[in-house]
This record gives structure tokens, C-alpha cells and sequence, in this order.
């Protein structure tokens, strides 16, 4: 299958296509649950840490990246810059979910820059360039990566551990929506997939009402 086949498949919601398709990419996620030196995590609550969410986002980027020609001509070194260091920030903050996030922006851009200068100074440079054109939003390779940002929670939570989660958040479709339209408008495709997941998950009885 082409491309374009597979683009066309993905925008006309083609939803046994798009469900397929996160079944494989999903399979990435094993890695999140791989614990090292011979440890074992506490398995009864799947929790996610913050690199584990950055580490779904490279993944992410790699399908993605490809499926959008806009693409074609963008710096991908940048933007898996951008998706390392996009939420430095809450090495200070801490994690704030994105349905009870009222935060200025800014606050969490002065966070970021205050980690950054902790760090040795031969990373500080392009480190603090990345971030600065993450916050602006300016460019396709920072709107694209806010939108892999905003995507990928629904591959991480579409996972029959991740139900108990959502439950005990109260979480609602609505909820789960919170702040993504708007950066996901310009990229098609991860919006489809968005729409597709989130759509399937309420079906599957993964929200509460509300």
C-alpha cells in the first residue's frame, strides 16, 4: 500500500484501518511496561511516567512524520529535539493533566528555562533554541510536534489497563478532548486518529458520562 493509499484510508475514517493501525503501532508501548534490572513494577494501577510519554511521541512522530508531504522539506532532528525536552518543564512542575491544566504558558516556559540553565552548558544552547520555537508555535515542526503531544495520550490510555485509570480520574470524553482540536485542526491524519480512538474508547465504556 502506498502512501497516499494509506493516507486516504486514515482521512475517509476507515475505522478498522485506523483501529489496525494502532494495534501495531500500540505494540511499541510493550516498552513502557519493561522494566530494568530485573525489577517488577506494581501492575495492579498502570501508571506512565513522563520520558514514557516522550518515548510514545518518538514513536509517533516516526509514523506520522511520513503520512503529512507538508512534512517533507522540515528538520525531523529538531523535531525529535522538540519532543525530548518538550515537557522539561516538569522536572520543576511536576505533570498537571491536560483536564485540570489552567496554566499560563508562559509560566511553564520560564519553568523549562530555569531546568535548562541546570543543565551542562554544552546542551543548554540547542536545547533552549528547540523549546523557544516549541513555545512560539510558529513552525510546522513545532505545531507538529504539539499535536503529537495532544495524539498521543490516545494510544497510551486506548489499553485495557488504562480503564481502572480513567475511571478513578472521572474522566469523560470530554475531559479526554480537553485543548486538543485546535493544534490537531492542521494535521488530518492524527486528528482522524484521534477522533477514531477516542470514539472507540467511549463505545468500549472507557469514560464516565459527563
Amino acid at each position: 500500500m502506498t502512501i497516499s493509499e494509506i493516507k486516504n484510508k486514515i482521512i475517509q475514517e476507515d475505522i478498522a484501518f485506523v483501529l489496525s493501525e494502532h494495534k501495531k503501532l500500540h505494540s511499541l508501548y510493550a516498552l513502557k511496561k519493561e522494566i530494568r534490572y530485573e525489577r517488577v513494577r506494581d501492575t495492579s494501577f498502570l501508571t506512565e511516567s513522563v520520558a514514557e510519554h516522550v518515548y510514545g511521541m518518538h514513536c509517533l512522530c516516526d509514523y506520522f512524520f511520513s503520512l503529512d508531504e507538508r512534512l517533507a522539506s522540515a528538520d525531523v532532528a529538531k523535531i525529535h529535539t522538540m519532543i525530548q525536552y518538550h515537557d522539561i518543564d516538569e522536572v520543576k512542575t511536576g505533570d498537571i493533566p491536560n483536564y485540570l491544566k489552567d496554566v499560563d504558558p508562559n509560566s511553564e516556559f520560564t519553568a523549562a528555562k530555569e531546568v535548562i540553565l541546570g543543565l551542562p552548558e554544552v546542551m543548554q544552547e540547542t536545547i533552549a533554541t528547540a523549546m523557544a520555537e516549541y513555545h512560539a508555535q510558529e513552525t510546522i515542526e513545532a505545531k507538529f510536534v504539539k499535536a503529537l503531544d495532544k495524539v498521543e495520550p490516545a494510544f497510551q490510555c486506548y489499553d485495557e489497563e488504562m480503564k481502572p485509570v480513567l475511571q478513578v480520574n472521572k474522566i469523560s470524553l470530554a475531559k479526554g478532548m480537553k485543548g486538543k482540536p485546535k493544534y490537531l485542526a492542521e494535521f488530518p491524519v492524527i486528528e482522524h486518529f484521534n477522533n477514531v480512538i477516542g470514539s472507540q474508547m467511549e463505545l468500549e465504556g472507557y469514560f464516565v458520562a459527563g
